[in-house]
């Protein structure tokens, strides 16, 4: 990084600027100089974004400055930041394809800066664990929960594809379209993909939370991989521009039933039979993470550049105690509406049973749609 760049991220970006400053200078050059692969290294994409005020990135960049502003103050952080900082510089070994997109240690470093950061703004124990097992200890009060975080990464077969478009991108000006959630198959819905890539990956880490005490899977959305997936997936329905209904996917991964619709873009003024389009697989072929009846989060973080999602799992063993709850209200771009909480205020065994209420009327709206949508083809 030259010196006027640097002069620039410590403008802006004052505690990421020194944290990176303690870095040998030989590896600040290399991973800002590294060659694309289907997307920049994460950390020289974050770099990168100083000087592009009011973008995506640069969002992204101020959420991971006030993150590392709010461990620098505390000293028990000191170490773990360090190491931390070192892990997002790291470059990944070898120049194949497999070698490059299995360096995932940035994505893990930012993904936890993020996320520890965040719960500081007001939690005043976090605890991080080095041993296997979930990576945080989050306490309030008399309550604690553990914490499970994790990146959410580009489908690998699509990562492979622009890869090697960016490859060959001198000598030929086609285009690609990238699905980053991985591309349908013949017969599917692109929101199946979607719900299949989180449903996976929150089953992925269900084996590093406790079963016998309240657990939060934070999941990393801040990533260039997952530029194109949009936070209105969390939404159970919405509706597109063009006036067409469409499932959450990111909803359906953690609260559909196997065999609930599937809409990618469908007019209640021009229904047309999804067969006729090709489409064979209108339905999920497996239930939501939450629905599985297996999952051991008591709740998810799904975590925006601009909206930070909470999502309680109705059925959860060990549910989220009310402090932590309510502590978790206040995360940095907290979105309530697209939020699904559980009634706190009330006793929790019927704040749960209205949350399952809430879930069971959503499915009934989307079917109800998928009816109508479809003219009952």
């Amino acid at each position: 990084m030259t010196h006027h760049a640097f002069d620039d991220l410590k403008a802006c970006c004052p505690a990421l600027a020194a944290a990176l400053a303690a870095l040998p200078k030989d590896k600040l050059e290399r991973f800002l100089t590294a060659r694309r692969l289907h997307v920049d290294h994460p950390l020289k994409w974050l770099l990168e974004a100083r000087g592009q005020p009011d973008s995506l990135p640069y969002q992204v960049l101020i959420n991971t400055e006030l993150a590392v502003r709010a461990i620098a103050d505390q000293r028990c952080f000191e170490s773990w930041l360090q190491r931390r900082i070192r892990e997002a510089a790291t470059l990944p070994t070898g120049n194949s394809f497999e070698q490059q997109y299995s360096g995932s240690e940035p994505y893990k470093a930012l993904s936890e800066i993020r996320a520890v950061g965040y719960l500081l703004s007001f939690f005043s124990q976090v605890v991080p664990h080095s041993a296997a097992g979930p990576d945080l200890t989050l306490r309030w009060h008399s309550e604690e929960c553990a914490v499970e975080i994790s990146a959410v990464r580009m489908d690998h077969a699509e990562a492979r594809a622009l890869t090697e478009f960016h490859n060959r991108r001198a000598s030929r000006c086609d285009e690609l379209v990238v699905h980053p959630a991985g591309c349908p198959k013949p017969g599917e819905f692109t929101v199946d993909n979607v719900a299949h890539k989180f449903v996976n990956k929150a089953q992925e880490k269900n084996d590093q939370l406790p079963q016998c005490r309240p657990a939060v899977l934070w999941l990393d959305l801040q990533f260039e991989d997952l530029w194109s997936l949009d936070c209105n997936e969390a939404w159970p329905l919405y509706v597109l521009r063009s006036g067409r209904f469409r499932t959450g996917g990111v909803w359906l991964s953690f609260y559909a039933n196997k065999d609930t619709p599937l809409m990618d873009s469908e007019s209640i003024e021009e229904g047309s039979p999804p067969d006729v389009r090709g489409i064979c697989h209108t339905s999920m072929r497996y239930p939501g993470y939450f629905a599985s009846g297996g999952a051991r989060a008591s709740a998810v973080v799904i975590s925006w550049p601009d909206c930070t999602v909470l999502f309680e799992n109705p059925w959860a063993a060990s549910p989220l105690p009310r402090a932590i709850v309510e502590g978790l209200l206040h995360l940095r771009w907290f979105d309530w509406p697209r939020s699904w909480v559980r009634p706190f205020w009330k006793e929790t065994a019927a704040a749960q049973a209205d949350l399952q209420g809430r879930v069971r009327v959503a499915l009934d709206d989307i079917a109800a749609v998928a009816r109508i949508a479809r003219r009952d083809w």
